[in-house]
């Protein structure tokens, strides 16, 4: 049965509630790694400088979370990057089209798992595999309406 690793668990604790119920819920259907919760402003920059984020500090939604009034709580984090365990990260440029496209529907079938799971727990969220700027296929955020 798929379970967190110690590392994942320090991980989700940093997490909005919300998204904390969503992954539980899904670690009981497929097997993932959490990669990210909350970021302070140093590896912030460094998500930007590796471009793997484009938003700086403190404007992600890895820094905060925010209330429904609109404040914010910048001890827990409003997005969760997570990747299918065991990680074998999808490129193009060094793989195979056969052994690419087996690596990026692994992250596919796992938003699926998310979304249905955050669905279930009527928890809207965000999946940055549908960005339009960027595909960011391990990160997931909770919208606040």
């Amino acid at each position: 049965m798929p379970h967190f690793s110690e590392k994942s668990k320090e991980r989700i604790a940093t997490l909005h509630p919300d998204l904390q119920r969503v992954v539980e819920r899904a670690i009981r259907i497929m097997d993932f790694s959490v990669l990210d919760g909350l970021r302070g402003k140093e590896r912030q920059d460094k998500a930007v400088a590796d471009r793997r984020s484009k938003v700086v500090y403190p404007n992600s939604k890895h820094n905060r979370s925010q209330c429904e009034d609109g404040t914010y709580i910048v001890t827990m984090s409003d997005a969760v990057d997570i990747a299918p365990y065991p990680i074998k990260w999808p490129n193009l440029k060094k793989q195979t089209t056969k052994e690419y496209l087996k690596r990026i529907g692994a992250f596919y079938m796992l938003a699926g798992v998310i979304l249905a799971s955050a669905y279930l727990e009527n928890v809207k969220l965000r999946w940055g595999g549908n960005f339009k700027s960027m595909f960011d296929g391990p990160h997931f955020e909770r919208v606040v309406e």
